[in-house]
């Protein structure tokens, strides 16, 4: 733990006055210069280190505190070094000692996360670092962290302040995959080269004890086996189960089936997956398992078991059925089915691998990963595929004008929802949610208020923390047919697989904005992207608007194709009208009386014995008495005809007379010709 150093020791040598000396003279002889300075100074000290340091550290130093000793790491925290740490599962490894933490209530609030811990072992690898706490009798993860103190120390932002701590590292495991297959599928090229164990579903029990199906052909080089499975789901077959154990006969000669099968096939190993066991026959399914391993174990076979998903409840988990103790111990490979509610998923598949690891060897344990999206109403949670929930988060309308009408005029605004993803039409948007580590949104139905999680490689990649935290044999995946259920999570079982860690990284929020597109006019989609306003073209025709979809990974486009009328042509008005003589008068008589000033100016005194009396009096006494067009002739005439005959003569003609008598009688169309010529 750090601990801050002594205090330096005063100067016992004479120095020369420093430049804040006179700052602590009397009264009298302070200069206030030297006071504002070192004012501003400070300020800016305080300024930079509320801006720019951590809110506060909590742990860290030399390492040096003996067990028991209490230190004041701020906040009103204190810490102790534990006498020992407990034990830790293979793969970690302790980097510093673990602090036992008083945290007084309150301390959070202030902003004391930030936490530095010493290392026992200072390192240079910044590689699988983080702060651990030891939770009822688990070891949990709480967060990445980073070198600190040149390799000293290290450091996280927790959010929470746990009640004991320390830094541990995650040495690389080996992690395997095995996948299921629907009978008669291929496997998706993506898997090949990850996959140690592949189950074909293609038998199943009968109620005689017998075995029905046929193998899936594949691939003989591969580098994975085969463990063929015999699935007894729902309906006949899990009706068949119980029955065959349920009559001792049935279920020896049930046991003798499948190990002819595994021998006839010559295959490694034998997968079972009975979902449906009746809790009558629980001990009875326990001993089917155990005697069939044991058959199988005398030929050097092996055998999987699929377990379904236990009910949890404050937390309590109960297997029903399933005594996973006695199946740990019979099976090599334990295979758990998750929760589908993937707002539980979190909390409840963490106490449930606490659970089993305490009774079956971890190693043995498996944790099932789904590729499907799933959907919760109030039916219940049902599986998607990508594209399937994708498809309800990119599905528009068009919303009727003031009028309910449906027609769509060229230029005239058009409003376009994602139906589904509009909050005003009750959705929530595509966003990334922490609780539940998944790409999510909600949308509302006439009847109620739905929720899709969409299953991709950063929700998959936070799965496999929990295989990681736990130290499990691996994951199994449920279906690892090509495009089965349309999410690429390869990334994430390579990363798990090859190097041994869980991929942990959320999408960037921009990816997961709609986007908006047509093919013709233009578009403006609003910040949320929930909705669109679009402008069609004014001549209209058939256009396509799309909207773009995404998890972050992959990008899914709908189509919508709009008939657009073509916009109505604007009828001339007489006011559309009345603005052209205006522009024909005022420019002629602009550009005629400026230019003939100027010109006059030049040549002779004529213009200086006579301008004032014969411009004022003769206008002023013709604007009064006559109309505006006698205004016109009278000084466009005499000016024009005196300076510079040869310059105006042809042009004024043409604008003043002819424009200007036809252009209040004939439309608008004739009128402009004339402007634009001259």
């Amino acid at each position: 733990m750090n601990r801050r150093p002594p205090p330096g020791r005063g100067r016992e040598f004479p120095r020369g006055e420093g430049p804040f000396d006179r700052l602590f003279g009397s009264r009298f002889e302070r200069d206030p210069a030297p006071l504002i300075i070192g004012g501003t100074i400070i300020f800016l000290a305080i300024l930079i280190l509320i801006l720019f340091l951590p809110p506060v550290s909590l742990l860290g130093g030399d390492g040096d505190e003996g067990p028991g000793q209490i230190s004041d790491v701020g906040c009103g925290i204190t810490a102790k070094r534990a006498d020992q740490v407990p034990d830790l599962p293979e793969g970690l490894v302790a980097l510093s000692p673990l602090y036992e933490l008083n945290v007084p209530a309150g301390a959070e609030e202030q902003g004391c996360r930030l936490t530095t811990i010493s290392l026992d072992r200072p390192t240079q690898d910044p590689s699988n670092l983080a702060f651990y706490t030891h939770r009822d009798d688990t070891w949990v993860r709480l967060a990445a962290a980073t070198l600190a103190n040149d390799g000293g120390a290290a450091e996280a932002e927790l959010e929470e302040i746990p009640d004991n701590l320390t830094v541990l590292r995650l040495a690389a495991a080996t992690y395997l995959a095995l996948g299921s297959l629907p009978s008669g599928s291929n496997i998706d090229p993506a898997a090949e080269g990850l996959l140690s164990i592949v189950s074909p579903a293609d038998y199943a029990p009968t109620s005689d004890g017998s075995i029905v199906g046929t193998a899936t052909s594949l691939a003989t080089d591969q580098a994975f086996d085969v463990y063929p499975t015999i699935a007894a789901l729902d309906g006949d077959a899990a009706s068949a189960v119980n029955t065959i154990l349920d009559d001792s006969s049935l279920t020896a000669s049930h046991i003798e089936g499948i190990v002819s099968l595994a021998d006839n096939g010559d295959f490694p190993g034998i997968d079972i997956d009975y979902r449906q066991v009746d809790a009558s026959v629980s001990s009875e399914f326990s001993q089917f398992i155990a005697n069939l391993a044991q058959e199988l174990h005398k030929t050097g076979r092996k055998l999987s078991v699929t377990l379904p998903m236990p009910s949890v409840s404050d937390g309590n988990v109960a297997t029903g059925a399933y005594d996973w103790e006695q199946l740990g111990k019979a099976a090599d490979y334990v295979k758990i089915l998750p929760e589908d509610d993937q707002s539980l998923y979190r909390n409840r598949m963490f106490q449930v691998l606490r659970y089993a690891t305490s009774i079956i060897e971890p190693g043995k344990v498996f944790l099932v990963i789904s590729p499907f999206s799933h959907e919760k109403s109030t039916e219940g949670v049902q599986a998607l595929t990508f594209f399937q929930a994708m498809g309800i988060a990119n599905v528009m309308t068009v919303v009727p004008g003031p009028d309910d009408s449906q027609e769509i005029v060229g230029g005239r605004q058009v409003v376009i929802n994602g139906d589904n993803i509009h909050r005003t039409t009750g959705g929530s948007g595509i966003k990334w949610d922490d609780d539940s580590a998944t790409v999510t949104f909600s949308y509302r139905t006439e009847e109620e208020t739905r929720t899709v999680w969409v299953e991709n490689v950063f929700s998959v990649g936070f799965k496999l923390e929990l295989v990681q935290a736990f130290r499990l044999g691996g994951i199994a995946i449920e279906d690892v047919s090509e495009g089965s259920g349309g999410a690429d999570i390869w990334a994430a079982v390579d990363s798990l697989v090859k190097g041994g860690l869980a991929y942990l990284e959320r999408p960037n929020d921009e990816n997961l904005r709609p986007e908006w597109t047509a093919s013709g006019g233009t578009i403006e989609a609003p910040g949320t992207g929930g909705a669109a306003t679009w402008i069609p073209p004014d001549e209209g025709g058939t256009y396509e608007i799309s909207l773009i979809v995404s998890d972050g990974v992959a990008r899914i486009g709908r189509r919508l194709t709009l008939e657009v009328q073509a916009s109505a042509t604007p009828t001339p008005t007489p006011e559309e009208i009345t603005p052209v003589p205006e522009e024909t008068e005022t420019p002629v008589a602009e550009e005629t009386e400026t230019p003939t000033a100027e010109e006059t100016e030049t040549p002779t005194v004529e213009e200086t014995e006579t301008p004032v009396a014969e411009e004022t009096e003769t206008p002023v006494a013709e604007e009064t008495e006559t109309p505006v067009a006698e205004e016109t002739e009278t000084p466009t005439v005499e000016e024009t005809e005196t300076p510079t005959a040869e310059e105006t003569e042809t042009p004024t003609a043409e604008e003043t007379e002819t424009p200007t008598a036809g252009e209040t009688e004939t439309p608008a169309p004739e009128g402009g010709t004339p402007i634009t010529g001259g």
